[in-house]
C-alpha cells in the first residue's frame, strides 16, 4: 500500500483519470463522501449514472469493516452538474494510515470538484 502513496497527488490524479475514463464525464462538480449510515440518503438523487467498486481506481483499498460500501457512484444532477457519491471511507483506525484517509478528497478535488461534503 506504501508505494501507491509516495506520491499521494499524483495517485489521485491517475484515480480522477480512470473516474473519466469508466463514466465518460471529463469532470465532476461537486463530491459526497456518504458514512455508512448515510447510504439511503443517496436515493433522493435518483438513478446512478454509473456505479463501481472503489478498488477498480488507483489508490483505493477494499473496505475493511462490515458495512462500509466500497463503491462510487457518478450522478447527472437536475442542474445539470456531475456529481461522485463515495459509499464509504477509509478510517485511520482500520490502520492503513493518513494518506489512504485523505484519498477520496483528493481523488474528487483532480476530478474537477469544487464542493465536497463529508458526512459521519
Amino acid at each position: 500500500m506504501s508505494d501507491l502513496y509516495s506520491d499521494p497527488l499524483g495517485t489521485a490524479v491517475l484515480a480522477a483519470a480512470k473516474i473519466a475514463e469508466i463514466t465518460g464525464k471529463p469532470k465532476h462538480d461537486v463530491a459526497l463522501v456518504m458514512g455508512s449510515g448515510w447510504m439511503p440518503a443517496t436515493d433522493a438523487l435518483g438513478k446512478p449514472t454509473h456505479e463501481f467498486a472503489v478498488t477498480e481506481l488507483p489508490g483505493f483499498p477494499a473496505p475493511t469493516v462490515a458495512g462500509h460500501g466500497g463503491k462510487l457512484r457518478s450522478y447527472r444532477l437536475s442542474n445539470g452538474s456531475n456529481a461522485l457519491v463515495f459509499l464509504g471511507r477509509t478510517h485511520f483506525y482500520e490502520g492503513l494510515g493518513m494518506e489512504p484517509v485523505a484519498h477520496a478528497v483528493r481523488t474528487a478535488v483532480k476530478a474537477g470538484c469544487k464542493n465536497i461534503v463529508l458526512t459521519n
